[in-house]
């Protein structure tokens, strides 16, 4: 009985001249199992890595935010004393800081897929 298409080990390939067609099987070797194509164009891609890198970004610097916070209650001084002025300057350097690096990862990305670096030295992408 064969494996159907959805069962099978999919691998992600950047949609471009040359490459796969989506949802083709490929077969391989015998006993290695058979692998499903999905593919992809190169900005939707890089859209999604920088969609990652985004939240990445905002997860560590809720963290170090929350550590901030501990370590200055630690040290005696109240918190609650911050003027909102500050907090809100602080609350924007959060959410914007992770979105300037999710830019640089983007244009990163998009020169990566224009270099065909993903098809001439996969390795170095890993």
């Amino acid at each position: 009985m064969e494996k159907e298409k959805r069962d099978l080990p999919q691998i992600l390939v950047t949609e471009r001249k040359g490459a796969p067609a989506d949802k083709a099987v490929l077969e391989t070797k015998a006993g290695i199992e058979d692998v499903q194509v999905v593919t992809a164009k190169p900005w939707v891609l890089s859209l999604i890595r920088a969609a990652r890198t985004y939240g990445q970004g905002l997860a560590a610097n809720i963290m170090t935010g929350g550590t901030a916070v501990a370590a200055v209650t630690a040290m005696g001084i109240d918190v609650s004393k911050i003027t909102d002025i500050v907090f809100l300057a602080t609350a924007i350097a959060v959410v914007i800081e992770p979105l300037r690096t999710a830019v640089v990862t983007f244009i990163y990305n998009m020169l990566e897929f224009t270099a065909h670096l993903d098809k001439s030295n996969p390795k170095i992408r890993g």
